[in-house]
């Protein structure tokens, strides 16, 4: 994860986002969705590129596929978001679109689980303080 130049914003504390939970988190100017998807976070911009629809407030489930007529799957490994005007869907881990995956995505974000202390260090804009860590956050960078 490459976070240089990125600022780090806090949008809950881990425990407040579980597996197969989402969120919608304001990071400055930027509305983003927050998904925990098996102790993974990812975060798209919660604008779908189609026709800026909220995406992240869109229905989530697994990525459905059928080999043969009847023979329907769901994808544990790929979660999709479906945009909930007019359903396009895009991959939640990488924000690329199953309409048109070569050109066209939905803006994704850096997410990660760090600890109080990780967070201390990297901002020096603010006081520091002596921090016992005692809880994970979950960070965005934007």
């Amino acid at each position: 994860m490459n976070t240089r130049g990125r600022r780090a914003h806090v949008v809950c504390r881990a425990d407040e986002l579980g597996p197969g939970q989402r969120l919608i988190a304001a990071c400055g100017a930027v509305e983003v969705g927050v998904f925990n998807l098996g102790g993974e976070y990812f975060a798209l911009l919660n604008r779908c590129p189609h026709k800026s629809a909220p995406l992240c407030k869109g229905v989530q489930r697994g990525y459905l596929t059928a080999d043969e007529p009847r023979q329907i799957s769901i994808s544990a490994s790929k979660e999709v978001i479906g945009c909930p005007w007019h359903g396009w869907e895009f991959e939640i881990r990488t924000g690329r679109s199953y309409f048109n995956p070569h050109r066209v995505r939905a803006r994704s974000y850096d997410a990660a689980r760090v600890s109080g202390q990780e967070i201390a260090e990297e901002d020096p804009s603010v006081p520091t303080f002596r921090v016992q860590r005692e809880d994970d956050y979950i960070v965005v960078y934007v």
